[in-house]
């Protein structure tokens, strides 16, 4: 399959998802009260099944600080931020495979100048470009989605990873935790 049908495959796939779990219901079903009662009060299963799904909602595109928030209602300040990286890590690797498994490296198959030229630093330093790429994007699914389709190998987008998103996660779950 060509580069350009498997990106088309996967924007396809990600967008039934997206329309599936807001069918579902999957954005409105849940209040902050629930959550602070129910993730907690079930000790690690808990903790399991926020993971889980953290990672089946990057992949169907929902916002990764979403699941920052739930993690910091549901844990509070330090142990949110704590679950909620932790998740991040587990999602984006979730992530990072399934993509990559569709998708190939179709990103880097693409005969284009530009998108060479954008994805340069990824071959030439690949750990120091994830990291900055996930200090200004953190936990966003169309990073994932195109990290994966890249030619980056999955040790630096892991390493990368871990360490770029320590801090946007961090800040995200101490604003959340003021604002509430």
């Amino acid at each position: 399959m060509q580069a350009r049908h498997r990106v088309l495959l996967l924007a396809t796939l990600a967008g039934v998802a997206l329309v599936g779990a807001r069918l579902a219901g999957l954005d409105q079903t849940t209040t902050p009260g629930q959550l602070r009662a129910l993730l907690p009060a079930t000790g690690v299963g808990g903790i399991l099944m926020f993971v889980l799904v953290f990672s089946a909602g990057l992949l169907a595109q929902l916002p990764g600080l979403l699941f920052v928030a739930i993690a910091v209602l549901a844990y509070g300040r330090t142990w949110g931020a704590l679950v909620a990286l932790g998740g991040a890590v587990v999602a984006v690797s979730v992530s990072f495979v399934v993509v990559r498994h569709v998708g190939g490296s179709a990103l880097a198959e693409i005969d284009s100048p530009l998108l060479r030229r954008l994805l340069s630093q990824l071959d030439t330093r690949p750990l120091r470009s994830v990291i900055l790429l996930r200090v200004v994007f953190g936990v966003a699914p169309f990073l994932n989605y195109a990290l994966a389709l890249s030619s980056l190998g999955f040790r630096d987008y892991l390493i990368g990873s871990i360490i770029g998103m320590a801090a946007p996660i961090t800040v995200a779950a101490v604003l959340v935790d003021v604002a509430l």
